[in-house]
């Protein structure tokens, strides 16, 4: 057994990878996680290139261990507000993440902004599960969406994003909130204090129905 690619990722402070997948199409690897580095390895032209010093957020970046040195970096993005956890790869190349957000109403500065949500912003200050979609090349957001229905004391974690191929992710999440399933469900209502939840979103419109990056 050999390692045959090895490589740091980070910035001036704390960095923290939490999820990785595998891009086929464009033997790439997708990485998501926290960090407070400014400077963390970012990209011009990706959706949010650059990071509040010292200040929680996430990111994402994507790397082709097969190129030159200059060229493994194909991108990186700072996720504001957010804590991401787990990315899986959807047809296109797209990768979506999925973690905590802090939902809250931020005007003009850097913060989490729902794009074509399932479910509306509240804007008060709270984390709520997350999904969002990237392009293929990290510059745009077509999709990023809250996976929780109710305020008040709910509370929900989404921990993992699987894709097969096809328009459709499935995001696994722990929940108080008891507004979530859907008709023909294998369990209809939360039993204990906080149940696991399976979601399958179809992201038809978003993602492309197959193709390369």
């Amino acid at each position: 057994f050999t390692i045959t690619y090895a490589s740091y990722l980070g910035g001036s402070l704390d960095d923290r990878p939490f999820g990785v997948a595998w891009d086929p199409a464009s033997s790439s690897v997708f990485i998501t996680g926290t960090t407070t580095s400014s400077n963390f390895p970012s990209t011009a032209g990706a959706h949010s290139p650059s990071g509040p010093q010292g200040q929680h957020s996430g990111f994402l970046v994507k790397l082709d261990v097969d190129r030159p040195l200059a060229q493994q970096l194909r991108f990186g993005t700072f996720l504001h507000d957010s804590s991401p956890i787990d990315v899986a790869v959807l047809p296109g190349g797209m990768p979506a993440v999925v973690g905590q957000a802090t939902d809250g109403f931020c005007g003009s500065l850097r913060c989490f902004r729902a794009v074509n949500s399932l479910y509306p912003a509240r804007f008060q200050l709270e984390q709520r599960p997350f999904l969002s979609v990237f392009s293929a090349d990290g510059a745009s957001l077509p999709f990023a969406s809250f996976l929780d229905a109710s305020g008040g004391s709910t509370y929900g974690f989404a921990s993992g994003v699987a894709a097969n191929g096809s328009p459709i992710v499935y995001v696994a999440m722990a929940t108080t909130d008891g507004a979530l399933a859907s008709p023909g469900a294998l369990q209809s209502s939360i039993v204990g204090n906080a149940d696991a939840l399976v979601q399958a979103i179809d992201l038809t419109g978003v993602t492309p129905a197959n193709g390369p990056p």
